[in-house]
């Protein structure tokens, strides 16, 4: 288990959620679609189906290591691709590191989880190439939603 509960992880993670546009998804389905620059993955939703809406959005994003590379010499611009349904690779620097987690700004900050435990090179200032394996966790930020926007929201919902 990599968090204790969603609510948890939130907590702990909040400051590194990354701003993205999440896209309207099927009724029932637990992956969201988001997109970020010319980014767009599927990602398990970890804070249930109506805590997210189409639009701007912040979300923290989890994807658990499948291979982790600890990358020497000339290294590659960061970036964040899809590689499959709710898989993704990315390279990018470590900023911050807490047990089997870190943070890897890959032109998005991104909460990377191991299921095993990180290796000792894999320190803050380290360059990385991640593969996750599937889904991709996400977990959608409500707070920072407006009170107007949370009125229209409710309003919108009546109609």
């Amino acid at each position: 288990m990599v968090e204790e509960s969603p609510e948890s992880f939130i907590s702990k993670w909040r400051r590194h959620a990354a701003q993205v546009e999440l896209f309207a998804h099927t009724e029932g389905s637990p992956l969201l679609e988001c997109g970020f620059g010319d980014v767009v993955m599927q990602l398990f939703e970890r804070t249930g189906p109506y805590q997210s809406r189409p639009g701007a959005a912040l979300v923290i994003i989890n994807p658990v290591i499948e291979e982790l590379r600890v990358m020497s010499g000339p290294q590659q611009a960061p970036h964040v691709e899809s590689v499959g349904l709710s898989r993704i690779r990315l390279i990018g620097t470590i900023v911050e590191r807490d047990g089997r987690s870190m943070v890897v700004q890959a032109g998005v900050p991104l909460v990377v989880s191991s299921l095993t435990g990180l290796p000792e090179e894999a320190r803050v200032g380290a360059e990385v190439s991640v593969t996750s394996i599937a889904p991709v966790h996400a977990f959608v930020v409500a707070d920072h939603v407006t009170t107007t926007e949370r009125n229209s929201e409710r309003h919108d919902d009546l109609l």
